[in-house]
C-alpha cells in the first residue's frame, strides 16, 4: 500500500471513553487508533456525557469533567450537551405530535435523539479537518455536523456510518434521506444494510461502500493461563457442572434480554443446572423483571474489564442475543473467538452474519418457546455446538478481523 499524506481526521460520535461504548463506539475507537498509528492527526469529538441520560437530563445523568484528553495518540475533545434542545423536541413530539405536520415531527425526532453539541461549529471552523467521519444514526450529531460542514470554507470529506437497525422504525425516518444524499461516502457494515439503505432512501448503490466490522485479534487473550482463569472463575461462582448461557450487551427488551432471562428461568425450573450470565448496562425494566426469577439461575454483571469479559466468554456453553435492534453484532465475533456457538434473531443483518458463517442458530424475535428449544438443542448436541463454534472462528479469522479489512478502510477514507 502506497504511503498516504498525513491527514487531519475527526471522528464525531455521541459518547466516548471513559463512558461504556456500544458497538459503534468500539468501531470508531479501533479505527481512530489505527489511523493514529499511521501518523495521521486524529481527533474524537464527542459529548461530555458519561451516561446517555446526560444528553437529556443534567440532574440525574452523569457527565465527564475533563474537556480534553489523549488516549493511544488520539485526541479527545468533549463538548457540552444542550439538553434544552433535545428535551423541547421530545416534549413537542411526544405530547403535541398529533398537531404537527408529519415532516416537521420527523425532523424533531432527529433533534430529540440527541446529543446537541455546544460549540461544534466554532470548533470545526477552527480545526479545519481534511476528513470528518460521523456515526451512528439516528443521532442528531449527524444532522448538526452536516449543516456545519456545508458552510465551512474548507470543505472536508464527509463520511457517515449509519449503523441502521431497520427493525426499528426510527431508522426509516424519511428526514434522514437528505443526510445520506449530502455526504461524500456512506459506509455500510453489511450487504443487507447497503441494500436497505439504497431501497428505502432511493440512493445510488455506488455511493455506499460495504466493509464489515472487525475484532482486533492482537488485543484478545491468547495467553496460556486463560484456561486457568476460566477454572478460577467457575470455582468462584460455583459454575462447575452448570449449563452456562451468556448474554452481553444493553439489557433492553429490543436486544432480547428479557426473553433470554425468562427462557433460562423456565429451563432452570426443569433443570437446575441451567444458569444465565449477563454483562452490560442495566435499566429499570431489567431490574423489575429480575424480581420474577430465581436468583440461583442468574449472575448479573454491569461493566467489566475486557480481560474479565474474555474469561466469561471462554467459560460459557453458548452465547445468546436474539436482538431485533442489530445492524451487525460485534459480540457474536467475541463468542466466535472462543469457538462458542451463538443464537441470534432471525432478522436480515444477523442472518447475513451468522448464516453466512454457519456459526450459530436463528430464532424468531420474541418467540420464547423457539428460543428455549434452540438453547436446549445446542446444550444437548455437543457435536453441533462444537461445529458451529469452529465455523464462527473460521469466519472471524478469514473475514472479520482487523488485518483482513484495514486496507479497505484506508481506501474508504483516503482514496
Amino acid at each position: 500500500m502506497e504511503k498516504i499524506k498525513n491527514k487531519k481526521i475527526a471522528f464525531i460520535t455521541p459518547i466516548y471513553l471513559p463512558a461504556n461504548l456500544f458497538g459503534s463506539g468500539i468501531f470508531i475507537k479501533e479505527l481512530a487508533e489505527e489511523f493514529a498509528k499511521k501518523k495521521h492527526n486524529v481527533s474524537i469529538i464527542t459529548s461530555n456525557a458519561l451516561t446517555i441520560r446526560f444528553w437529556h437530563d443534567p440532574i440525574f445523568g452523569k457527565s465527564i469533567k475533563q474537556k480534553y484528553d489523549v488516549i493511544n495518540n488520539v485526541k479527545i475533545f468533549r463538548l457540552p450537551c444542550n439538553q434544552f434542545i433535545s428535551d423541547i423536541c421530545f416534549v413537542l413530539t411526544q405530547y403535541l405530535g398529533f398537531l404537527l405536520p408529519t415532516r416537521f415531527k420527523n425532523k424533531l425526532k432527529i433533534f430529540y435523539s440527541g446529543p446537541f453539541l455546544v460549540g461544534l461549529k466554532k470548533f470545526l471552523q477552527k480545526k479545519q479537518f481534511d476528513i470528518i467521519h460521523c456515526s451512528p444514526f439516528p443521532m442528531n450529531i449527524n444532522n448538526q455536523t452536516l449543516k456545519i460542514c456545508k458552510n465551512l470554507k474548507k470543505k472536508p470529506k464527509l463520511i457517515i456510518t449509519p449503523f441502521c437497525h431497520f427493525g426499528v422504525n426510527g431508522y426509516k425516518n424519511p428526514e434522514l434521506k437528505h443526510l445520506l444524499e449530502s455526504v461524500d461516502r456512506i459506509h455500510s457494515i453489511s450487504n443487507i444494510e447497503k441494500n436497505d439503505i439504497c431501497k428505502i432512501f432511493h440512493l445510488d448503490s455506488k455511493k455506499v461502500h460495504t466493509i464489515p466490522l472487525f475484532l482486533k485479534l492482537t488485543e484478545l487473550n491468547e495467553q496460556e493461563n486463560l484456561i486457568e482463569n476460566i477454572r478460577v472463575f467457575k470455582k468462584k461462582y460455583k459454575l462447575n457442572n452448570r449449563k452456562i448461557i451468556l448474554f452481553a450487551g444493553n439489557k433492553g427488551k429490543m436486544k432480547g434480554t428479557i426473553d433470554v432471562l425468562h427462557t433460562v428461568h423456565q429451563l432452570y425450573q426443569k433443570d437446575p443446572s441451567y444458569i444465565l450470565i449477563t454483562i452490560g448496562n442495566t435499566n429499570p425494566e431489567w431490574e423489575r423483571q429480575k424480581k420474577y426469577i430465581d436468583n440461583n439461575c442468574l449472575i448479573d454483571f454491569d461493566y467489566i474489564s475486557c480481560p474479565e469479559k474474555e474469561i466469561i466468554f471462554g467459560a460459557c456453553d453458548l452465547f445468546c442475543m436474539p436482538s431485533i435492534s442489530e445492524s451487525f453484532g460485534l459480540v457474536y465475533l467475541e463468542a466466535w473467538h472462543k469457538k462458542k456457538p451463538v443464537i441470534g434473531a432471525d432478522i436480515p443483518p444477523v442472518k447475513e452474519l451468522i448464516g453466512n458463517a454457519n456459526g450459530g442458530l436463528l430464532v424468531k424475535f420474541g418467540d420464547i418457546n423457539q428460543l428455549q428449544q434452540t438453547i436446549e438443542k445446542l446444550i444437548q448436541d455437543k457435536n453441533l455446538s462444537e461445529e458451529l463454534g469452529k465455523n464462527g472462528y473460521k469466519a472471524l479469522i478469514s473475514r472479520y478481523n482487523l488485518d483482513a479489512n484495514l486496507n479497505k478502510y484506508f481506501d474508504l477514507f483516503f482514496s
